[in-house]
């Protein structure tokens, strides 16, 4: 079980920031200034610290003889800037600066506004879904390959 939550959050997190390059410095008036303003829109830094919060409560709870002091120190280590700062050249691989705009526009909509003021819970939603579900596929796996004759460890 603990397994599959460390292995949703690690999948997650490879999601959420597979760029490696960080963006040091944003020129005005660039596309990368745009997907800034955009990502800002769209409350993707008060969704970083959702889910580093996530992570850390995670972890947490599985080492729970970790002092609380470590772990707000531990987490003061990671800023949602750097997030911002790696998903920034996604975008620009993907849309043109004609399309950022675009997008801004959507997101400054009341549409817009409203989907993002609901993303934070269904995020969350989704992630107690797909955990569920990770958990249901993980023991279906198992049980089959128990059914085979295969040894399964205990954790899974």
């Amino acid at each position: 079980m603990r397994y599959w939550i460390l292995l949703i959050i690690t999948m997650l997190m490879v999601i959420a920031s597979p760029a490696i390059a960080q963006q040091d410095i944003i020129e005005p008036g660039t596309i990368e200034e745009d997907i800034q303003e955009l990502l800002i829109a769209t409350n993707a830094v008060n969704l970083g610290d959702q889910m580093l919060d996530q992570i850390f409560g995670a972890y947490e709870k599985m080492i729970p003889d970790v002092p609380a002091e470590i772990w707000q120190k531990t987490r003061k280590e990671f800023r949602t800037s750097d997030f911002i700062g790696r998903v920034v050249p996604i975008y620009s691989k993907h849309f043109n600066r004609k399309d950022i705009r675009g997008i801004i526009s959507f997101y400054k909509s009341p549409i817009g506004k409203k989907l993002i003021d609901n993303q934070g819970a269904i995020l969350k939603e989704s992630m107690a879904i797909g955990m569920a579900w990770g958990q249901e596929v993980s023991k279906k796996i198992a049980s089959d390959l128990k059914s085979k004759g295969y040894k399964v460890p205990n954790n899974l």
